[in-house]
């Protein structure tokens, strides 16, 4: 009796010449009669017991398992091997690649003195005592500041009054790093120029400078755009609550006058609302991930101006305008 041949194993037909004398019946076996049975390589003696004999006997779709696995074995160690030969390219060649697409490609370029983003007055640009107030500036230096220099940035004060009232933004260069320094006087001349804490402010870096007004605290932070997580805060005075730079002139920001400031001057504008304090670092963090963008208050308050030198996209959508030296006799950049 002929054992059983496994079905997962290769049937190799075994065919009988014809004219054969066939063992059981001791017949001749005519050709038509030649059988096409297979066997198995156990009970086949010519098969030797050998290890080659018995890896004869392992089914093909086992060894095909095996050879898939050894492939996908083989493709994981070959990707993970390029992935960190990439990795250390990417280390090597990352001192002389150039540097990323500036976030802000379409900041004003400030070159001279004279270049200058004009907003209009309107009353909601004042800081007041009912709200919040919060004024953004993205500012990238050419080159540092020198120690005892300073740079002014923004200015929203009248230059005919005695008094001046009105509100003022600059940067003072130390040997421990820039300074913040803000004027703030109302119109009993109440108040002077405030000095914050300095931060390491590196040329030719986008950074977010936030300067606030709340409950009578004026406070002042800072924000890179490559460190947009590190919200620093730089102190804040008690000015009281009274002391409101209340004025009607025009907000300039850029090189005025015979300004120090060279550099590029990123988007700029003005939020109010009743719990701008509560989200103040997480609306600047996010801010700072997306260098330029408007930021958003939520519920808690309202872009009262938010413009890149060419158009106001707040709520009060005033006119804006851009000059320079070259521009001006011939109309508006």
């Amino acid at each position: 009796m002929r054992s059983a041949i496994p079905p997962s194993y290769p049937r190799v037909a075994l065919k009988r010449e014809a004219g054969a004398l066939d063992e059981n019946t001791s017949k001749v076996v005519e050709a038509d009669q030649v059988s096409t049975e297979t066997t198995s390589p156990v009970n086949n003696p010519s098969v030797p017991h050998t290890v080659f004999g018995y890896l004869l006997q392992i089914p093909r779709r086992a060894i095909l398992v095996l050879l898939l696995s050894f492939s996908f074995s083989f493709l994981l160690v070959l990707v993970a091997g390029l992935s960190a030969h990439k990795f250390q390219l990417g280390i090597r060649f990352s001192k002389i690649l150039p540097a990323s697409i500036d976030p802000i490609p379409d900041a004003i370029s400030v070159n001279q003195s004279g270049v200058v983003v004009h907003v209009p007055h309107f009353d909601a640009l004042n800081p007041d005592s009912t709200e919040d107030w919060l004024m953004l500036n993205w500012i990238k230096l050419k080159k540092g500041i020198v120690p005892d220099e300073r740079v002014v940035l923004s200015a929203k004060y009248d230059p005919s009054s005695k008094v001046r009232p009105g509100f003022s933004l600059a940067l003072r260069g130390g040997i421990d790093g820039i300074r913040p320094m803000v004027y703030w006087q109302n119109e009993a001349g109440d108040g002077r120029w405030f000095t914050f804490a300095p931060f390491q402010l590196q040329s030719k870096e986008w950074y977010l400078l936030g300067l606030s007004f709340r409950r009578g605290t004026l406070g002042m932070h800072a924000v890179s755009a490559t460190s947009p997580k590190s919200v620093l805060p730089l102190g804040g005075y008690d000015v009281g609550e009274g002391v409101l730079p209340l004025n009607s002139s025009e907000l300039i920001v850029g090189s005025f006058a015979n300004g120090r400031f060279r550099g590029k001057l990123g988007p700029f504008g003005v939020i109010k609302g009743k719990k701008l304090g509560k989200i103040l670092p997480d609306m600047l963090k996010q801010a700072a991930r997306a260098p330029g963008t408007i930021p958003d208050p939520q519920e808690n308050g309202q872009v009262i101006l938010w413009t890149d030198g060419s158009k106001d996209y707040g709520l009060s959508h005033v006119e804006v305008r851009t000059v320079s030296p070259a521009s001006r006799g011939k109309g508006d950049e």
